[in-house]
């Protein structure tokens, strides 16, 4: 640990303002693979002592409270984002480190030609849990972006921006209607809970609608847009490549198995596989495409399954050979099947 972040660390624990630069060299410093020892060898020894949060707190009143700081931040224009991380140090140095680096996420005011608004980041082999200001809850899945503007509530609509895949419980407010939008497509509810699935790497857009009511709205890039309306248990794919849509029936523990810490693979495609795999334990796959696309695999693991246990599954499995070189993963066909 060199002694520009030891000071970073030392200004963190003693609540001292940390500009949003600061604070992004820090969470990128811990989110960095190879900091692991020296992260834990900080905490033991930052925490022995430390008796400002009992551990009998948990995580969601937690996040609850942090969430409802930073609000009341927002609605406060003259107050800088140091009011929320102050109460987000406070907190995070003494117990919330540990479940941070398993779930974090980073939270920032930020803004642009639409205003102010508040934009979390999940990176890649992490995931969150957020209330919003309506206390609708979302669980947001690794490498995904959601945001909102800091006019929240005070709209016709409360509208979230989502790249990524999040899973949402809504509070239904009469006459404002929650809606999620997305590259080309939206989702329009009052009160349900349903997953939405929207990467950027990839060419097709999933809502799968568990409870309630929702519309779900295709806009082909033209002023045309296409309102369907879906029912419990459906799930639908819409392809931005063919703008063409396609219903169908789901299994709720397969779509949203991930937000119970479930990696789960129903007759995957490789390609399919693979993807999961990298967001999941943020690594990078090389493999060869024209000798394994076509091959499929079905699997459940729970979270802590390591990706050393996981790769030799899928190699009796599927019959490859593997070798792993710190994130980098590279797959081959055995050279006798």
């Amino acid at each position: 640990m060199n002694d520009h972040i030891q000071s970073l660390l030392g200004k963190f624990l003693r609540n001292e303002h940390l500009n949003e630069g600061e604070l992004r060299e820090l969470k990128f410093w811990f989110d960095r693979p190879g900091n692991n020892a020296a992260i834990h060898g900080w905490m033991q020894k930052e925490w022995i002592g430390a008796d400002e949060v009992e551990s009998e707190v948990e995580f969601e009143a937690l996040i609850n409270q942090l969430n409802r700081q930073y609000q009341t931040s927002l609605q406060q224009p003259n107050r800088t984002i140091h009011r929320f991380l102050v109460q987000f140090q406070k907190i995070a140095a003494i117990l919330f480190f540990p479940i941070l680096l398993l779930l974090g996420y980073y939270l920032f005011n930020r803004s642009d030609s639409t205003g102010e608004y508040a934009e979390i980041i999940v990176p890649q082999g992490q995931k969150s849990e957020i209330i919003l200001p309506d206390s609708s809850h979302v669980w947001i899945n690794s490498g995904s972006r959601l945001k909102y503007t800091t006019g929240f509530l005070n709209g016709s609509s409360r509208d979230v921006f989502l790249e990524g895949e999040a899973y949402f419980e809504v509070v239904k407010q009469n006459g404002k209607p929650f809606v999620v939008r997305m590259n080309h497509a939206a989702v329009k509810v009052l009160g349900t809970k349903f997953n939405v699935k929207a990467y950027a790497d990839e060419e097709t857009v999933e809502t799968s609608l568990l409870s309630g009511k929702v519309n779900f709205i295709l806009n082909d890039g033209l002023e045309s847009k296409t309102v369907l309306e879906m029912i419990p248990g459906q799930k639908m794919d819409f392809n931005l490549q063919t703008n063409s849509y396609q219903e169908m029936a789901f299994v709720p523990d397969e779509i949203v198995g991930w937000k119970n810490n479930r990696l789960i693979f129903r007759d995957d495609t490789f390609e399919k596989l693979v993807r999961k795999i990298e967001r999941w334990y943020d690594v990078k796959i090389q493999y060869q495409h024209e000798r394994l696309n076509d091959q499929r695999l079905t699997l459940e693991l729970q979270e802590e399954e390591s990706i050393d246990r996981l790769m030799e599954i899928i190699s009796k499995v599927m019959h490859v050979d593997y070798e792993i070189n710190n994130k980098l993963i590279k797959i081959r066909p055995m050279e006798n099947s």
